[in-house]
């Protein structure tokens, strides 16, 4: 009950006797911490989370660890629950779809908060241990975005280019379409006007939507007049 918790909260809490965390008992640990989470008291939960590396009865393993990473990269110590994740990777059990959609999650934190170097780290070792295709292509479009929010254009655009390509498909799906176009406009940004163009043009020659049509349009509109500003100042 409300009544019980804030009763536990005063005599652990605010107690002088335990103003060390590390020395609550580890039921009222977890209890305070469930009370913190579903709170979204994110401060406390990080503190009553710290040390506590064994999952709760109940609770896998597994999603305790993402779970504690994540209350650790919400809470700002972003080291800390990148560690968590990097371990749960170098780890022996193989993650099942829930687990990365999970773990997906958390470097989704990561890149909110602007962490971006941290989360393209993690996305790639999470590349390298996954074969499914459409989560390949998945991961190296959010990679390319981090690249992006770097500004690190020409890397952002490979990266895109990677998540388009679809061997042996004759005409790129709406996913290698989104990403296609990302990739040229991460080469405009990289002025690299002449890939980006081509890019452009092929878009255009398959896709059948035409709102989406005159947006290519206007972008070869955008990089022609771009090219004479260019030509005509030289």
């Amino acid at each position: 009950s409300k009544a019980g918790m804030e009763i536990l909260r005063r005599l652990y809490l605010n107690a002088s006797r335990y103003d060390n965390v590390d020395k609550l008992p580890a039921i009222v640990r977890y209890t305070l911490l469930v009370q913190a989470l579903n709170e979204s008291n994110i401060s406390l939960a990080s503190k009553l989370m710290h040390g506590l590396k064994v999952a709760p009865q109940g609770v896998e393993p597994l999603a305790w660890d993402m779970r504690r990473a994540r209350v650790f990269v919400m809470a700002g110590e972003v080291s800390r629950g990148s560690e968590i994740l990097k371990s749960v990777l170098d780890g022996d059990e193989a993650l099942d779809k829930t687990a990365i959609d999970r773990f997906m999650q958390v470097l989704f934190d990561l890149q909110t908060l602007d962490e971006h170097e941290s989360a393209y780290n993690l996305f790639g070792q999470l590349l390298k241990q996954t074969g499914g295709f459409q989560l390949r292509r998945e991961i190296l479009f959010w990679m390319a975005d981090s690249r992006k929010a770097q500004k690190q254009f020409a890397e952002a655009a490979v990266l895109y280019l990677r998540s388009a390509d679809v061997v042996g498909e004759a005409l790129p799906d709406l996913w290698a379409q989104s990403a296609y176009y990302q990739a040229a406009e991460m080469m405009t940004e990289a002025n690299l006007i002449s890939d980006a163009k081509r890019i452009y043009s092929q878009l255009l020659r398959v896709s059948k939507d035409q709102a989406r049509r005159a947006v290519l349009q206007r972008r070869l509109q955008q990089l022609w007049l771009q090219n004479e500003k260019i030509r005509k100042g030289s």
